[in-house]
């Protein structure tokens, strides 16, 4: 791909990360991604095809990359319910307009997004059972479905957060030990 092609690929992307949120995802349109783009209608419609296949480059990274690291955690000798939350704040991190917009109507119909979503929860639920084999006070599923509903939420407030970090201390490892206090404490687990 030549660079002025890459780039614009890339600024059209940009743009449609900062504009579109699952909430708003069938209010915006190609042409505004375009207008703000700073490129032309043809030049959107030459990368992608729709507003999906759009979203779909956003996300599927996201889902890529957490699937990889789950795998990669459970070759660990020890499988933590920690490790599990290290993975979910680090693909924060990296990726969270792709997590955020992984919701947007008409994902859950691709093929792609449904395999590499289904990949996904396998891996996760694998990594809950080695991560706590004695269980969980809610049981494992209402635990997983607890997770998966509120660690965007989470991260989102944490990640926005100043408050108390003292000078000297890393404040990501302050983030993440909230976030795992958080998490646990959601779960019923205390420790």
């Amino acid at each position: 791909m030549r660079a002025d092609k890459a780039r614009n690929k890339e600024q059209i992307i940009q743009t449609a990360v900062s504009m579109i949120t699952p909430w708003n995802f069938e209010a915006v349109s190609l042409d505004e991604i375009a207008r703000e783009s700073g490129v032309t209608r043809a030049t959107v419609y030459n990368h992608f095809s729709s507003k999906l296949e759009l979203i779909k480059e956003i996300t599927m990274p996201s889902m890529d990359y957490i699937t990889s690291e789950l795998k990669a955690g459970l070759d660990e000798a020890e499988v933590t319910l920690h490790g599990l939350f290290a993975i979910l704040f680090r693909t924060y991190e990296l990726h969270h307009q792709g997590l955020e917009l992984a919701s947007c109507k008409g994902l859950n119909d691709d093929p792609d997004v449904l395999a590499s979503y289904g990949e996904f929860i396998g891996y996760f639920w694998r990594y809950m059972e080695r991560a706590r084999p004695e269980g969980y006070p809610l049981g494992k599923e209402e635990s997983g479905r607890l997770i998966s509903r509120i660690y965007l939420p989470v991260l989102n407030h944490i990640h926005d957060e100043k408050n108390g970090i003292s000078p000297g201390e890393d404040p990501r490892q302050v983030r993440l030990d909230r976030f795992s206090r958080i998490l646990s404490g959601a779960l019923g687990i205390c420790g």
